[in-house]
């Protein structure tokens, strides 16, 4: 199971604050750094030193993008090693596609041709959810490593986004770029379990399980639903996976 530590770094936090933050590095499997609060410190630099320092061999950097459609502040970022990069977007915008370009175009100007790791995660939300496949098939052109569908809003019924997930899955797929959810559980997802990112990844959210979750093929696989998810909706609309010929492959991620 790969666990980030996300750190919402601020300009104002001291580097005493940062070690802090930045300890327990052998419990997690990489750091991650907003953007837009690390590169406008002065002591940019100084910053990158620590998480190396604090054990962190992978460090990513998550943005809304647009920062980063300026190239002198992603070749500071470059040139300090990193190469992990997220772009995290509720809507897409010409500032968005604008940062997303110079990634690219940078990764191909880069002189020592270090290869440069770019997700695109969608925040599916109320207002979005309905379009979600037309967003991801925007992004398209800019090949990037990895698309993921995050669900944001518990206003939402998760069965009711469902097939705009499906949809999204199978455009991405078609142009053959890996896709990955998160926060929608494996029972609404049958046959497209191996995208259900909680399966190898583990974040803070609080989870449980309920209803019908106990007699799952997926109840040791799954981490459950967000607690506040379910404070609002119940477990009604989770039912239990009776049968799965990915049952066991799902269970063996986790191990």
């Amino acid at each position: 199971m790969l666990k980030y530590n996300q750190i919402p770094l601020k300009p104002s936090m001291s580097q005493d604050k940062i070690k802090k933050d930045f300890k327990n590095a052998d419990k997690y499997d990489g750091l991650a750094l907003e953007c837009e609060g690390l590169i406008s410190r002065t002591d940019f630099l100084d910053v990158v030193g620590l998480a190396k320092d604090a054990g962190y061999k992978r460090i990513k950097i998550v943005s809304n993008g647009q920062i980063l459609a300026d190239p002198s502040h992603l070749e500071k970022l470059y040139n300090a090693g990193i190469t992990l990069f997220e772009v995290s977007l509720v809507g897409f915008s010409q500032a968005a596609a604008n940062g997303i370009a110079t990634i690219r175009s940078f990764e191909v100007r880069a002189k020592d041709k270090k290869d440069i790791f770019l997700a695109i995660r969608f925040k599916v939300t109320k207002e979005n959810y309905e379009y979600i496949s037309l967003m991801v098939h925007q992004v398209m052109p800019f090949r990037p490593d990895r698309i993921i569908l995050s669900f944001e809003d518990n206003e939402l019924s998760m069965t009711e986004i469902t097939p705009h997930i499906k949809l999204t899955i199978q455009t991405s797929l078609l142009n053959q770029i890996w896709i990955v959810t998160e926060r929608v559980p494996l029972c609404l997802l049958e046959g497209y379990e191996h995208h259900v990112s909680e399966t190898v990844l583990t974040d803070s959210i609080k989870r449980s399980q309920g209803g019908d979750c106990p007699k799952c093929v997926y109840a040791d696989s799954c981490q459950g639903i967000d607690k506040e998810y379910t404070k609002k909706h119940g477990f009604d609309e989770f039912k239990a996976v009776l049968k799965s010929p990915y049952a066991k492959d799902i269970k063996g991620l986790r191990r």
